[in-house]
């Protein structure tokens, strides 16, 4: 996913959110915890 480099890091989670194949692993799980690293990364944990 190519985003902007200026977004927040809640607009960028969000967006990763909508991605349907983050969607397919997100589906019954609970989130444990969202990261974030500006211009670099998000990274959603599941459990």
């Amino acid at each position: 996913m190519n985003i902007s480099a200026d977004i927040t890091a809640e607009d960028a989670i969000a967006l990763a959110k909508e991605q349907e194949s983050v969607k397919t692993f997100l589906e019954g799980k609970t989130i444990v915890k969202e990261l974030y690293v500006p211009k670099k990364l998000v990274n959603i944990v599941v459990r």
